[in-house]
């Protein structure tokens, strides 16, 4: 599945993708660097983690152009319970990206 799905995207035109599964089993750490490489090279990429019943890090989405956690994927992504929202915001963006 994994496989046609990469070759499908590979070969789509588009300038904006946004990966956003409600953390149902499509993307993991081991599945989002093969779905990225097979991404148009200039397209914007977008995460939506969504974590719903499972667990999931938005940080785990590296080298994307924009990452949308809400309150509770970036407490459970930077470990804070304690924090307001903008000193983790600043966090978050901080945080090293690999580039892609």
């Amino acid at each position: 599945m994994l496989k046609e799905f990469t070759e499908a995207i590979s070969g789509t035109e588009t300038d904006v993708v946004v990966f956003s599964d409600f953390r149902h089993g499509i993307f993991n750490p081991g599945t989002i660097p093969e779905l990225v490489a097979s991404l148009p090279r200039r397209a914007l990429r977008v995460a939506d983690s969504q974590m719903a019943s499972r667990w999931g890090n938005i940080l785990d989405f590296q080298g994307f152009d924009l990452i949308t956690p809400n309150e509770r994927e970036a407490r459970f992504a930077l470990g804070d319970q304690d924090s307001t929202v903008r000193p983790m915001a600043l966090e978050l963006y901080a945080v090293p990206r690999a580039s892609t």
